[in-house]
C-alpha cells in the first residue's frame, strides 16, 4: 500500500487536512488506498451484494431475532470475517477506507448481519491486530480470518458504560505469569456467538501501573467464563448481544494485549475503529431508506399527482440527500487519513460517529414521515430501519459523552485551526463562495475555542453545555471540509457531463448550507451561560418534585 503523506502531527486535523487539500481530494473519490487494493474492494463489494439480494432477509432476520448459523458460514466463505487481517495471518489486510466501504454495503441488505461482522472486524480484532504480540497474532488471527472462530469486544459494564475508567472487572496479577479475572460485562455485541473476547480490565501492578488497565485476550472456553441470555431488543435482533460473567478465571500474562498498564492507551484507537465502521454501516441504512424513499413519493398518488410533486416532500427529499451526501463524504474522509496522514483518528471518528448516527436516525424518521401509514407498518420495513439504527447514538460512546470529548480536544486546537491555510483558492472555482465560508466558519470555531479555554481554565468542564455546543460547530465545520472537499475531486473527474456536475453543486451547496446553518447556530449558543442557567433550575425542580437522585 501507498506510504502515508508526511505532516505535522502537531497540527490539528482540519489544518493538517487543510495542508494536502489535492490529494486528499484525489483520495476521497476511491474505496481503497491503491489499485490492488480497489481490485479487492470491487470483487467482494459485488460478492456481497450477490450475497445479500439472494440470501439476506432482514425482515426474518428480525422475526426471528438471530442471525441463521448459515449465514455465519456463508460469510466466513466470502471472507468476510478476515477484511482487516493481515495477508500473513490468512485475511485481506485491508485498509478501514476499504473495510468501510465493505461494511456500508452490508448494512443496505441486513443491519444486524453488518453489525456481527463490522464489529469482529472493527472493535473485536483491532486491538490484537494494531497491539497484540507475534505469538497472539499467529494462535488466533488465522482461525479468526476464516471466521471459524468470532471475535467480540467487552467493556460495558452494569454500573460503567461510556465512563470507560470506571470499569470494575479486576485482571489480579500475582506478581508473575498468571491473571486470575473476576467481573462482569453487559451488552456484548457477538458475545453469544464469539468465541474470542478482548476485555478491559483493571489490573493492578501489572506493567508498573499501581491503578491500571489493560486489554487482555480471553477464550471463551476457560473455566469460569459464563455467557448470558440472548437480550431481547429494540432493533438489529438477529446480532446477538448478551452478558458475560468471569469467575476467577485463570489465564497467562501472555494474553495480555499491547503493554501491561496500557488498556486505556490502547483503547482509544480500537474504538476509533469501531466508531469508524459502524458509522459506515449508518451511511449504508440511511443510502437503503432514502433509495426506497424516493421511489416510494413518484409511485404514492394524492390530489390527483405523486406526493413527490409537493414541495413540502421535495424538500425532504433534498434534505435527506444532503444529510446523507455529507455523511458518505465525511466517512470517506474520516476513513482515508489513517493511511494518508498516518495518523490516530481518534477525533474524526468520533465526529464521524455523532453525525453518522444522528443523521441515519434523521434520514430514517423522515422515510417513516414520507411512507405516511405504511410507514409504521411492520411488513413494509421502513420502521424496522429506524429501529436497528437507533442504538448507533448509544453504541461504543453515548453522543452526550463523545460530544464532551470532541470539545475538549477541541480546546487544544485552537491556535492551529486560527493559522490553517485557506480553504478558498485551492479547491474548484465554482465552490469558491461555501469555501469562504467554510474559512470564516473554521476562524470563528477557533475563537470560540479559544474563548471558552480562557473563561473557564480549569472548570471548563463543569460547563458542558458550552462545551456540547462547541462540538456541534466542531462536527459542522469538519464534515462541511469533507464535503467540499470530495466535491471538488469529483468536479475534476474526466467525463464528468454537464448536468452530473451541475447536480453535484446542488448537493453540495445545499449540504454546505444545512451544515453552516448548524454551525452557525451552535457558536451562537456556546457563549450564552443563561442558557446553563436555566436548563439548570428546570432540571432541579423537576428532579425535586419526582423523587430523590441516587
Amino acid at each position: 500500500m501507498n506510504a502515508p503523506t508526511t505532516t505535522n502531527p502537531q497540527l490539528d486535523p482540519v489544518s493538517r487536512t487543510l495542508g494536502d487539500v489535492r490529494a486528499v481530494a484525489d483520495g476521497l473519490l476511491r474505496p481503497a488506498v491503491d489499485q490492488s487494493e480497489l481490485e479487492t474492494v470491487d470483487a467482494v463489494l459485488q460478492a456481497v451484494r450477490t450475497w445479500g439480494s439472494r440470501e439476506l432477509d432482514s425482515a426474518k432476520t428480525d422475526a426471528e431475532a438471530k442471525i441463521p448459523k448459515a449465514l455465519y458460514e456463508q460469510a466466513a466463505e466470502l471472507g468476510l470475517f478476515g477484511l482487516t487481517i493481515p495477508q500473513e495471518y490468512g485475511g485481506a489486510g485491508l485498509s478501514i477506507l476499504a473495510a468501510g466501504r465493505i461494511t456500508e454495503e452490508m448494512a443496505l441488505y441486513d443491519r444486524s448481519v453488518a453489525t456481527a461482522i463490522g464489529l469482529h472486524n472493527g472493535l473485536g480484532l483491532r486491538g490484537l491486530i494494531r497491539f497484540g504480540s507475534p505469538q497472539l497474532k499467529e494462535r488466533y488471527l488465522p482461525d479468526l480470518a476464516t471466521g471459524k472462530r468470532i471475535a467480540a469486544f467487552c467493556a460495558t459494564e452494569p454500573n460503567a458504560g461510556s465512563h470507560i475508567a470506571g470499569v470494575k472487572t479486576v485482571g489480579a496479577w500475582d506478581g508473575g505469569q498468571r491473571l486470575t479475572v473476576n467481573g462482569e460485562k453487559i451488552a456484548v455485541t457477538n458475545g453469544g456467538v464469539a468465541a474470542v473476547y478482548t476485555l478491559l480490565a483493571s489490573t493492578p501492578g501489572l506493567g508498573g501501573a499501581r491503578k491500571g488497565f489493560s486489554l487482555l485476550l480471553v477464550d471463551r472456553g476457560l473455566p469460569g467464563v459464563a455467557v448470558g441470555r440472548e437480550e431481547h431488543k429494540l432493533g438489529m435482533k438477529g446480532s446477538s448481544t448478551t452478558s458475560l460473567t468471569f469467575d476467577n478465571v485463570a489465564m497467562g500474562v501472555e494474553q495480555v494485549i499491547g503493554e501491561g498498564g496500557k488498556g486505556l492507551d490502547h483503547i482509544a484507537e480500537v474504538l476509533a475503529w469501531g466508531r469508524t465502521l459502524m458509522s459506515a454501516g449508518c451511511v449504508g441504512t440511511a443510502r437503503e431508506a432514502w433509495r426506497r424513499t424516493a421511489e416510494y413519493v413518484q409511485t404514492r398518488h394524492q390530489f390527483g399527482k405523486p406526493i413527490g410533486a409537493f414541495d413540502q416532500v421535495r424538500e425532504k427529499i433534498a434534505q435527506m440527500r444532503a444529510r446523507l451526501y455529507a455523511a458518505e463524504c465525511l466517512v470517506r474522509l474520516t476513513t482515508l487519513l489513517p493511511t494518508h496522514h498516518g495518523s490516530d483518528i481518534i477525533w474524526e471518528s468520533s465526529i464521524a460517529k455523532v453525525f453518522c448516527s444522528e443523521m441515519v436516525f434523521s434520514v430514517t424518521d423522515d422515510a417513516i414521515q414520507l411512507h405516511g401509514g405504511s410507514g409504521y407498518i411492520e411488513e413494509t420495513g421502513i420502521c424496522r430501519l429506524a429501529r436497528d439504527c437507533r442504538v448507533t447514538r448509544i453504541f461504543e460512546g453515548a453522543n452526550e459523552l463523545l460530544r464532551f470529548h470532541i470539545s475538549a480536544q477541541g480546546l487544544g486546537y485552537h491556535a492551529t485551526l486560527a493559522q490553517a491555510p485557506a480553504l478558498a483558492g485551492q479547491i474548484d472555482a465554482a465552490l469558491a463562495e461555501p469555501a469562504r465560508r467554510f474559512d470564516e466558519l473554521r476562524a470563528r470555531l477557533a475563537e470560540a475555542l479559544a474563548t471558552i479555554r480562557k473563561r473557564w481554565g480549569l472548570r471548563t468542564a463543569e460547563h458542558q453545555l458550552a462545551l456540547a455546543r462547541a462540538a456541534d460547530a466542531a462536527i459542522a465545520v469538519f464534515t462541511t471540509l469533507a464535503v467540499l472537499l470530495r466535491t471538488d475531486g469529483e468536479l475534476r473527474v474526466a467525463g464528468a457531463g454537464e448536468a452530473e456536475k451541475a447536480h453535484l453543486l446542488r448537493l453540495s451547496r445545499y449540504a454546505c448550507q444545512m451544515l453552516e446553518r448548524s454551525a452557525e447556530e451552535a457558536l451562537a449558543a456556546a457563549g450564552r451561560e443563561a442558557d446553563e442557567e436555566l436548563v439548570r433550575g428546570l432540571s432541579e425542580y423537576e428532579y425535586a418534585r419526582t423523587g430523590p437522585t441516587a
